[in-house]
């Protein structure tokens, strides 16, 4: 038996970024964050920026004067500011800016920049020179003489504060520098090379070849705390903690506790540290001279693996003894004790390579340590000896699975080879049991489950075994068994977890649709109501929620691998401290479990907007969305330009592969889509409108960690066609279309029925000249022959008086039928249908009528332009008939000498006819008093005529010089 010891120290879980990543060049002076939660990072070989994924590289040529950084600083407005070895430079996202330095010094190196709360900047020339930027000029101007040499500023966000060599601690007030701290005596020599400001302290920290000091006002104490190498930088975390880097390595200040040193074994490096700064996920990033930067958080795991001090790496049992010392086996050099800050190694005294594999370790109630080797058997440790088990015994096992101690202190042994056992002190084969057996556990007093690669077999005191009929584990090798409140947990190869209610026989699985890490699990540890399982890829927290049968689980991964690290069976335990230690290929990776820290929200912003695969720009609109973006605030686009592309960036540095994203485009969209981890939402062939895109990233945590909500606006307008105005001007053009085509229409219909209207009054005027013709011809020559006829009886009746008399009337009234039927006729024949003729038939008539008669008739001549008008037929023979009756009353009952008519035509105040009026006057006795004028005369019958033809007859009966009859007819134009 060989015995080593060795001091021990633990390795934490950085991760490195270095050339092979990405990173610039390896040689990192600063590092600091912008507002969009991206590093920025100064190297020798130019700046980085790292959005927790990728880098994006600025050197000579690319943007830089000089490759060679030494500071980097972000001011408020998002501004970058390098610091190189040709002087001062700005970077807006867009442009890099060259600022003048007025000094005739040959070296305008500058080493730290800064922002007070006033907004403005400063920095530090050549390790001793303090400038300020003169926001007109944008010049850096000497802000301090050259007797006033300073070494180091800081600021609490508003006030500056300065280091002056061999002087003290000032702070900037109204432009005056006031003492802080003064140094006195021996204090002259000392030098601050960086000052930090701690908040919750209230003060400063100040770092320098004097070692750690913490200054507030009129006080200076040393912090207990020595560094064998030349401190350069520190920073401060949440919980207050300091972290100092040194020209070799870091080392970790706990205030109570001993500085710890960080290096190489520890995960850092042992190359000098160049700058510590603390993001706002509180991970804290170290600048190392030739490795990159590292990442670290405190809360991850801390790692123990050979460059630690362990025999090996792979470590597949760790078991603990009751002193709370730690037994490790590992696959390959055997056995290995943590004890009070000493590692000490155990090898198993044998000479073969199989004999310091170990596979298994248990201790029992008498601390007696049992370790399950592969092919080399069992062996007990005991007393500070070891001691072969069962090597004498005939198909007795050679390699282990497990090992396990029932209440009456029986040992069984889990192999390849089946189940074996150790009672009283004697070691047997459990005959029967021909299947690989993993794990064992007492399930009653007197009988054991055991979990084989076919499922789970019951065996009590008397060897008797049969099958456990589960369904969810049938044919799963079960790796571990144990006890967790009212269930027993199964570890399956193939399915998660099975939780078996023994009391119902109910079964509840727990696998990678739950979300743990893997299938394939391997040791189980219960911890009250938290249950840990560690799988092939990594370790797991879960909780069971009894209520509604639904888990909860949180994988706990390494910083430094996706998944894992591959952990090992026999391997999971939690000390007295609460810490979970559990072995893996890569060592022995413990866990502390803390109250969780709430994680940073992502910081979200829009990287870029494409319009048909095409950039937007600035070209859009003259805003742009925010400095580092070309993206235009108001973007305006027309309905060709309707294929969208979004492209969204998260910024999470402590976990960028839990990063997924959900969208929403407002009139397209009714809900968020799914958490996607692709960032990018495409939306084709919009329709013209209004849109606003959100956007939100998540951790894909539990809970998870939403970021701020994104909103963009952008509008599409539509084609010409579709526009208000143009659909104005088109209901304009179809209502005047819509009048022109009533007005064509009323046109043809006027046109229609002035056709159909001339067409009946030729037709009128057709059958008019044939019934002109018809009575003329044959009425005419009738009422003639009765005339005739009346004569020759007349003569033969000679004698007769009253005969005769009666023959007289009879003839009196042929004359008359025959005078009114030529009037008819007159009336119907077509070429009399003019006012010029009707006038000079009544004309005629009165001549003829008062003729031989001692009545003068008087009328003026007809008015040539007569001939242009054509009452109808109607109105022609009621004006004839009118008038003939009025010369007849004139001729019969006036007992005048004189009698007259008069014809006047005027055009209506309308335009759509003339207006007619007749006067027919005489100088008679009149028409007497008591008569009505509707009796007698055949005044009713003229009243009647008149009112037909929708005129006016009006008598004067009374006058003393006779009777006048006036008649107004209006006639209408379309009949004339």
């Amino acid at each position: 038996m060989l015995i080593t010891g060795v001091s021990w120290a633990q390795k934490y879980d950085f991760v490195n970024y270095s050339i092979e990543e990405g990173l610039v060049q390896s040689q990192v002076n600063q590092i600091v964050q912008d507002q969009y939660g991206m590093l920025w990072i100064s190297t020798l070989g130019g700046i980085s920026r790292f959005d927790g994924k990728e880098f994006s590289n600025f050197n000579y040529g690319n943007g830089l004067v000089h490759s060679l950084t030494s500071t980097v600083f972000v001011d408020r407005a998002n501004t970058i500011w390098i610091g190189s070895e040709a002087g001062l430079q700005s970077y807006n996202g867009r442009r890099f800016k060259i600022h003048e330095i007025t000094t005739r010094a040959t070296r305008k190196n500058i080493k730290e920049i800064i922002q007070t709360g006033d907004g403005s900047i400063y920095a530090l020339l050549n390790g001793w020179r303090l400038f300020k930027l003169n926001e007109k000029t944008t010049t850096l101007e000497q802000f301090t003489d050259t007797t006033q040499m300073i070494t180091a500023i800081t600021t609490d966000s508003s006030i500056l504060y300065a280091s002056f060599f061999k002087k003290g601690i000032f702070r900037l007030s109204d432009g005056q520098w006031m003492p802080v701290y003064t140094l006195q005596g021996q204090d002259t020599n000392m030098v601050f090379r960086q000052l930090v400001w701690s908040a919750s302290k209230q003060g400063m920290y100040g770092l320098g070849e004097y070692g750690l000091h913490f200054i507030s006002e009129n006080l200076m104490e040393r912090v207990d705390a020595d560094f064998p190498s030349s401190p350069i930088c520190m920073e401060i975390d949440r919980q207050g903690t300091l972290y100092v880097g040194t020209i070799k390595g870091a080392y970790k200040i706990v205030p109570g506790l001993k500085p710890e040193y960080i290096g190489q074994l520890q995960g850092l490096t042992d190359n000098g540290i160049m700058d510590i700064y603390r993001d706002v996920e509180d991970n804290l990033w170290f600048a190392s001279d030739g490795n990159g930067i590292f990442k670290f958080h405190d809360q991850t795991f801390r790692i123990y693996d050979r460059g630690s001090g362990l025999s090996g790496n792979i470590i597949m049992a760790l078991v603990k003894d009751t002193s709370e010392t730690i037994w490790a086996g590992s696959l390959e050099n055997g056995l290995s004790v943590i004890d009070k800050g000493k590692i000490i190694h155990h090898h198993i005294p044998t000479t073969t390579t199989q004999g310091n594999k170990i596979n298994c370790l248990f201790i029992d109630k008498s601390q007696t340590v049992w370790i399950g080797t592969l092919g080399e058997g069992l062996w007990r440790y005991k007393n500070k000896k070891f001691e072969r088990i069962g090597n004498d015994i005939l198909k007795f096992p050679r390699s282990y699975t497990s090992i396990y101690e029932d209440s009456k202190n029986t040992i069984w042994l889990t192999s390849p080879a089946g189940l074996a056992k150790i009672e009283d002190g004697k070691p047997m084969l459990v005959p029967g049991l021909n299947v690989a057996c993993f794990s064992v556990i007492e399930y009653l007093p007197d009988s054991m489950i055991i979990g084989t690669s076919n499922g789970m077999y019951g065996i009590n005191r008397k060897l008797q075994y049969s099958p456990i009929e589960l369904p969810i584990i049938k044919g799963l090798l079960i790796s571990s068994m144990r006890k967790w409140g009212k269930y027993l947990v199964l570890g399956t190869s193939e399915n998660g977890l099975v939780l078996w209610d023994t009391s119902n026989g109910k079964t509840f699985g727990c696998n990678e649709k739950n979300g743990l890490s893997s299938n394939m699990t391997f040791s189980i540890l219960p911890v009250g109501d938290v249950l840990y399982a560690s799988t092939v890829n990594g370790l797991n927290k879960i909780t069971f929620n009894a209520t509604n049968n639904t888990f909860n689980v949180r994988p706990l991964k390494s910083a430094n691998q996706k998944l894992g690290p591959e952990c090992n069976q026999n391997a999971l335990l939690q000390d007295s401290s609460g810490r979970i230690w559990v072995g893996t290929t890569k060592g022995i990776y413990i866990y502390e479990p803390r109250p969780t820290q709430a994680l940073e929200p992502p910081r979200l912003f829009l990287k870029s907007v494409q319009v048909s695969s095409q950039a937007v720009d600035s070209a859009f609109g003259p805003d742009t969305l925010i400095a580092w973006s070309t993206i235009p605030k108001s973007l305006l686009l027309s309905h060709k330009q309707n294929h969208l592309t979004f492209s969204l960036q998260a910024i999470h540095l402590s976990a960028p592969e839990k990063m997924k994203y959900q969208y929403f485009l407002s009139g397209t969209d009714t809900l968020y889509s799914a958490p996607n981890p692709v960032p990018w939402a495409i939306y084709p062939n919009l329709p013209p409108g209004k849109y606003t895109f959100k956007a939100r990233a998540i951790l894909d945590t539990d809970p998870p960690v939403y970021s701020n909500e994104l909103t963009y606006e952008f509008k599409i307008n539509p084609p010409f066609y579709q526009t208000g105005w143009f659909r104005l001007i088109g209901i304009l053009i179809l209502l005047l279309a819509g009048a022109v085509i009533q007005k064509i229409r009323m046109i043809i219909r006027t046109r229609q029925q002035a056709l159909l209207k001339e067409t009946r009054l030729q037709e009128q005027i057709k059958i008019q000249q044939r019934t002109s013709e018809d009575l003329h011809d044959d009425l005419g020559n009738k009422i003639t022959r009765l005339s005739l006829l009346t004569d020759i009886l007349q003569t033969k009746l000679e004698g007769n008086v009253e005969q005769n008399k009666l023959m007289a009337q009879i003839r009196e009234n042929i004359q008359g039928l025959y005078v009114g039927t030529k009037d008819i006729i007159w009336a119907l024949a077509p070429n009399n249908n003019t006012l010029y003729e009707l006038v000079n038939r009544v004309y005629n008539f009165g001549m003829e009528l008062f003729q031989d008669t001692q009545v003068h008739f008087r009328y003026i001549d007809t008015d040539p332009d007569f001939k242009e008008v054509k009452p109808p037929f109607e109105y022609s023979r009621n004006i004839i008939m009118i008038t003939k009756e009025a010369f007849n009353n004139i001729l019969k009952h006036a007992h005048a000498s004189q009698a007259s008519i008069e014809f006047d035509l005027s055009p209506s105040s309308l335009h759509d006819g003339w207006n007619l009026t007749v006067w027919i006057k005489d100088n008679g006795q009149g028409i007497p008093g008591q008569m009505s004028l509707k009796k007698g005369y055949g005044l009713d019958n003229m009243q009647k005529r008149i009112s037909r033809i929708g005129g006016h007859l009006h008598i004067s009966p009374n006058q003393p010089q006779g009777t006048v009859i006036q008649i107004k007819i209006k006639i209408p134009r379309s009949e004339g």
